[in-house]
């Protein structure tokens, strides 16, 4: 059975007390990230940053405590279905 694969970004704090969280949060969108966290909380990241720097598997960006990357998200296809 084949796996399919989607792209998440995942947004790591280092120190999550900063932001009274988690230390990882992910989403399917760079856009969805500014729908969460200011560009403040993340330490001057900005969405023109990150659209800049191309984020891709292997390629991040990263403050003094907060790191933006993609992941790849692998998934079975539901059966039944071609």
């Amino acid at each position: 059975m084949a796996i399919k694969t989607s792209k998440i970004y995942r947004v790591h704090f280092n120190n999550p007390t900063l932001i009274e969280g988690q230390k990882n949060y992910f989403f399917g969108s760079l856009a969805a990230i500014f729908e969460v966290f200011s560009s403040d909380e993340l330490e001057g990241i900005t969405l023109r940053k990150l659209w800049k720097a191309k984020v891709s598997k292997g390629n991040y960006v990263c403050a003094p405590n907060v790191s933006v990357w993609r992941e790849d998200l692998y998934h079975k296809k539901a059966r039944g279905k071609a």
